[in-house]
């Protein structure tokens, strides 16, 4: 016979009125003695409301209770918005209660109700009692999201924890981080956190051969401690929930540090639809669909108490952002050494002296191609000087805002930054004047190189520019070419020849040609071949640039198309066709940015050629060098949707 409120009050020798005081939590006029006897007797007999006796025996409650663990938490709106909308469906209502230290008190106060039956967000190491009421008192209960260790005792549905955990650090592998820290909040008696922790245990011992608790941190995260020790070491942050991702956000907001700038990588499990916006890489589980699941479940179970006990594991999708992309040779950076400068663009068409009106953009060779890459998910390092004026922090901010490394720019005191002028022009090439003289970038030396990390450097690009525009630039290039031969680190250049930058033919021709063997790779157009060797003819270019030491040739041939050449081979590819050209400055940018991408991703030289042809393509559309630069999306877009013209039986 079961228990009532007079026997509970008869066993702790208190009046009825006491005990029901008690069970209602008001404890006023109590004494601490009586609270602890009567709390005694309950616990050594089991006592349920009788409220709730008489709900199980009529069924005509029409309530499902619902504890959740931390309403704070996002995953709990979605999971009490799918059991909600199966028990409004069903004529249920949903009285929910979250609980607060307590998990017993907070299940006592539902089963006080004249409830149906229980879904449970257990906050964990309460096993025993939650297993009491399903096997001894015959409540229906559902576990939602948290299960306990007896998989087989009560109803569960929850997710692929562990296997998602695992398949995310398998991912951050193939991307090429070498190391991974798990953060968390406290993970005792909470079973999701702990599979995902288990997961990333194992993952560390047998994918990263690690040690999993050299990098694991819980509760307190000292995030700018570890961005000092990790920065640029390929390593990658795996948030144990979307609470704690955001928790490391803020932490990094109000440092004023980016994860990207500092190779760091960062993921977390659930996908709450911010993290799309900010572009962060997660394990996305359908948190409503577990609700609506809980919901059907317990109303199977309430109309069959007898049958079989289900867990269910929900697949999950592991949605790939930016912030764990690969950015090719291990995430590390690209370095580019050049001036960026201020450019004024007219507004009409005509005589510059004649416009009033100008458009101020940022420009220059090597940062063109910085931003280009950086839009296709590299990480650069951007090598300048500029002058401390309007001009030169309004680049800063530009390189900033395209997520450009700023490690090695520095601001010089009392220098100007140089600045473009440009005509706009329907035909042909705009007029361009360059106010450079004596600019801050002219100023930069080798000083500026000591500095560079080239461990995390893996490949350089230059242009002809700078070896112009002063010795000491001039030098600064030489040095940095020496430090990236001693790291195997591969050269692209890019001789961009400005004849009116040259005082000398002869140290144009011997500068340049003396880079291009020291490089990996030598990009010429074909007007740049015939300044250097007094050639266009591409086998007599071949035969020319092979015989000074030069290993392989990328030639730009305009609107036509594009040619690599090596000692084995000679490939072209023709271009696409452009209906309207707008402006050709920073095509040859745009085409750098396809060479030096497909390089580092290993793509093949017909491929290669294409996708410069593209980038270039695409630049010619544009009024300015880089604002129009394509994502990788853009790119692909083009390249499927554009023609390209019939030029395909070259022969050599």
């Amino acid at each position: 016979m079961e228990l009532t409120i007079n026997d509970i009050a008869k066993l702790a020798n208190v009046s009825k009125t006491t005990v029901s005081r008690f069970l209602n939590g008001k404890y006023e006029f109590m004494s601490s003695d009586t609270r602890k006897r009567i709390q005694e007797i309950i616990d050594s007999t089991g006592y349920t409301p009788s409220n709730l006796a008489r709900s199980l025996k009529t069924r005509k409650g029409k309530i499902i209770g619902l504890t959740i663990a931390d309403m704070q938490n996002q995953f709990s709106s979605f999971i009490f918005k799918g059991i909600s909308e199966v028990c409004c469906k069903k004529g249920y209502h949903v009285l929910v209660t979250e609980v607060n230290g307590d998990e017993k008190d907070a299940i006592n106060s539902l089963l006080s109700y004249n409830i149906d039956g229980l879904i449970i967000n257990t906050i964990g190491g309460n096993d025993e009692y939650i297993i009491d009421l399903a096997k001894k008192k015959n409540i229906p209960i559902v576990l939602a999201d948290r299960s306990i260790d007896s998989k087989n005792t009560i109803d569960t549905v929850t997710c692929d924890n562990y296997i998602a955990s695992y398949n995310l650090m398998k991912h951050l592998k193939k991307q090429g981080f070498e190391n991974v820290a798990f953060f968390t909040s406290n993970m005792k008696n909470n079973s999701v956190k702990n599979l995902r922790y288990s997961a990333f245990c194992d993952a560390m011992s047998d994918i990263f051969k690690r040690n999993p608790k050299d990098t694991t941190y819980i509760d307190n995260f000292n995030l700018k401690d570890f961005i000092q020790k990790y920065r640029n070491s390929n390593t990658a942050i795996f948030c144990v929930n979307g609470s704690i991702l955001l928790k490391v956000l803020d932490e990094v907001n109000t440092l004023n540090i980016s994860l990207k700038e500092e190779n760091i990588g960062i993921c977390s499990f659930d996908d709450w639809g911010w993290q799309e916006l900010l572009n962060i890489t997660t394990i996305r589980q359908d948190s409503y669909e577990c609700g609506k699941i809980c919901a059907n479940l317990l109303f199977k179970r309430l109309e069959n108490m007898d049958k079989t006990v289900e867990f269910i594991e929900l697949p999950t999708k592991l949605i790939v952002r930016n912030s764990t992309k690969k950015m090719r040779c291990n995430m590390k950076n690209i370095l580019l050494l050049g001036e960026p400068l201020a450019l004024l663009v007219a507004e009409e068409i005509g005589d510059l002296e004649d416009i009033n009106t100008f458009y101020k953009t940022t420009a220059g060779a090597e940062l063109n191609v910085a931003v280009g890459l950086t839009r296709l998910g590299f990480n650069t390092q951007y090598v300048t000087n500029l002058g401390d004026d309007p001009f030169g922090k309004s680049i800063y901010n530009f390189i900033k805002k395209e997520h450009i490394g700023l490690k090695y720019i520095n601001i010089l005191e009392n220098e100007k930054t140089g600045i473009i002028l440009k005509a706009k022009t329907n035909i042909g090439d705009p007029k361009v004047y360059y106010y450079r003289t004596n600019s801050a970038a002219t100023k930069l030396d080798v000083s500026n190189i000591e500095n560079i990390d080239f461990e995390n450097i893996c490949l350089l690009h230059i242009t002809g520019i700078p070896l112009a525009i002063s010795n000491s630039f001039r030098n600064a290039i030489f040095y940095a070419i020496e430090k990236a031969k001693k790291h195997n680190i591969t050269i692209t250049f890019d001789p961009n020849i400005r004849l009116s930058m040259w005082k000398d033919m002869n140290d144009l021709k011997d500068t340049i040609l003396k880079v291009a063997r020291l490089s990996d790779y030598f990009m010429p157009g074909l007007n740049e071949c015939k300044t250097l060797i007094s050639e266009t003819n591409i086998n007599n270019i071949k035969e020319k640039f092979l015989s000074t030491g030069i290993k392989r040739i990328i030639i730009k041939d305009g609107s036509l198309g594009s040619y690599y050449i090596d000692e084995n081979q000679t490939i072209f590819e023709p271009s696409f066709v452009v209906k309207k050209v707008v402006d050709t400055v920073g095509a040859g940018d745009g085409f750098a940015v396809g060479i030096i991408s497909s390089i580092l991703e290993n793509i093949d030289l017909h491929s290669m050629l294409i996708r410069a042809n593209a980038i270039g393509a695409i630049q010619v559309t544009s009024k300015s060098d880089n604002e129009d630069l394509p994502s990788r999306n853009e790119l692909s877009n083009f390249i499927s949707q554009n023609e390209r013209k019939k030029l395909w039986n070259k022969k050599f």
